[in-house]
């Protein structure tokens, strides 16, 4: 037996063995501590855009701001706060009587309909009913991140930081949570921890944007299902992608393909031998769907709780919204109308136009189908083990990405925390094409996004360049997906 700090190798090497899980568990500290750091200091440092846009002056025309402004300068610029984050500081402000940019919200509202285009309540200190008396598109579940900084802070700035830092702590958490499932799984620490610093590379690389919408709300959610279905917690794994789906919609269609690929659901609930398993499969393919079904619903209620027209309203509102000038079809269609200058409308640039409003209403269909064929061949190639499992969401993920309405690069913040759960033979490629993926949108988005809705050369051979590399993540994860089996998924 070997002895020592060394053992012998296979041609009289000497190695270093492992260091066992006690020793190599602080190191996922220390990565989750580094991250953090990320998350809720580091991308959450800059001001908002007036405030920036009157220190760019001070450096560059009238040459009043400090050394210390200048040299910080180039941070100030990356991680400039959002004209989103300012959108949800004047809502939350109309909502709790505060005072509210209604110039700003109204120009915001353009285009939207009527029932966005209501006058607002006035300042007077009381609080005003969401959706009621103050339009609002996004679903009740998040309006507790967007109103609960408006109540401790009349100051935008300080508004953005709180903002930024409850959705750094969402992706914080989102990945803790999965960590602590792949450790419960008996993943190495030491490839956990190797991860976790790669992934908040390309958190970097995606840059403020992780932190400045509401979408790290999705991924938790996304991740606490996730890590449900790691576990085999079917009922946990419907709650959460009920959560997930109350956030944004669009995750409630994630229940096909993971019904379809989960060996323990469809696949052997269809078994032809009349088994226990077969019946305790069935059970749980009806408890994840009723579960999720039901949380979702839970989810929407307060919805009717300010207006029994209020969800019919949001969902004409997203429904209404044309086809968004990033989205991959959208993309594609600008190439034969380069110059052609996307429309605001419904909070976003989308095109107008015959052409662009029939891909916009086939992309709904478009979605079911791609969703349900990835379903169908993951049917005969079920998945077991906690990493094909991850692979299963992410490709999911892509195809609704693909194949949707409206790609915003905001979207890419579901599917970080995910990257977690890519095997080590396949990570190099997917993580690659993952950082190629986030680093092309935030260069079009902080660099020139007005080449990109005004249909610009450079703007649409941008986004052609990023529909290359989605296509090409999509390929990868989808045949590594299908090809692998459990063996190399443990290898």
């Amino acid at each position: 037996m070997a002895t020592g700090r060394q053992i012998r190798g296979k041609r009289g090497s000497m190695v270093r063995p492992a260091a066992p899980p006690s020793v190599q568990a602080p190191r996922v500290g220390l990565a989750l501590a580094g991250l953090a750091f990320l998350l809720l200091f580091w991308m959450n440092q800059s001001i908002p855009l007036h405030e920036w846009e009157e220190l760019k002056a001070d450096v560059f025309v009238s040459g009043k701001a400090s050394r210390f402004e200048t040299l910080r300068y180039p941070l100030t610029f990356i991680y400039r706060r959002s004209a989103d984050e300012e959108l949800y500081f004047h809502l939350a402000g109309a909502v709790l009587g505060k005072a509210a940019d209604r110039p700003l919200l109204t120009k915001a509202r353009e285009g939207c309909g009527e029932a966005f285009q209501r006058p607002l309540p006035p300042s007077d200190g009381h609080f005003h009913a969401p959706y009621a008396e103050v339009p609002i598109e996004y679903p009740p579940i998040v309006l507790p991140f967007i109103l609960a900084p408006r109540m401790l802070t009349d100051s935008l700035r300080y508004y953005c930081w709180a903002l930024g830092a409850a959705m750094g702590a969402c992706l914080l958490g989102a990945v803790a949570v999965l960590v602590r499932a792949l450790l419960r799984a008996g993943d190495e620490p030491r490839g956990i921890s190797r991860r976790i610093v790669i992934v908040g590379a390309l958190f970097l690389a995606h840059g403020a944007i992780s932190i400045q919408r509401l979408d790290a709300v999705t991924a938790l959610f996304l991740a606490l299902a996730a890590a449900a279905w790691m576990s085999r917690a079917y009922t946990r794994l419907g709650f959460w992608l009920g959560l997930a789906a109350a956030s944004k919609f669009l995750p409630i269609l994630l229940l096909l393909p993971i019904v379809a690929a989960d060996l323990q659901l469809l696949p052997s609930a269809l078994a032809r031998a009349r088994t226990d398993a077969r019946r305790l499969a069935r059970q749980a393919v009806a408890r994840l769907v009723g579960v999720a079904t039901l949380t979702f619903l839970a989810g929407l209620a307060p919805f009717f709780l300010f207006s029994r027209a209020a969800l019919f309203e949001v969902l004409q509102y997203h429904g209404a919204r044309g086809l968004h000038g990033e989205s991959v079809l959208g993309s594609l269609w600008a190439l034969a109308v380069i110059g052609q200058p996307a429309v605001h409308t419904y909070g976003s640039y989308n095109l107008s136009g015959r052409v662009p409003d029939f891909l916009a209403a086939v992309t709904m269909p478009l979605t079911l189908v791609a969703l349900a064929t990835f379903a169908a061949v993951m049917y005969r190639r079920p998945v077991s083990s906690p990493q094909r499992k991850g692979l299963v969401l992410l490709t999911a993920l892509l195809l609704l990405w693909t194949t949707g309405k409206v790609f915003s690069p905001q979207y890419l913040t579901w599917g970080l925390p995910l990257l977690l759960l890519v095997p080590r033979g396949a990570s190099g490629r997917i993580m690659v094409l993952y950082g190629g993926l986030v680093c092309v949108s935030q260069v079009y988005f902080r660099g020139y996004f007005d080449a990109v809705y005004n249909l610009e050369p450079l703007g649409v051979a941008t986004l052609f360049l990023r529909d290359v590399v989605l296509l090409a993540l999509l390929v990868v994860l989808g045949r590594t997906a299908m090809s692998a089996t459990e063996a190399t998924m443990a290898s």
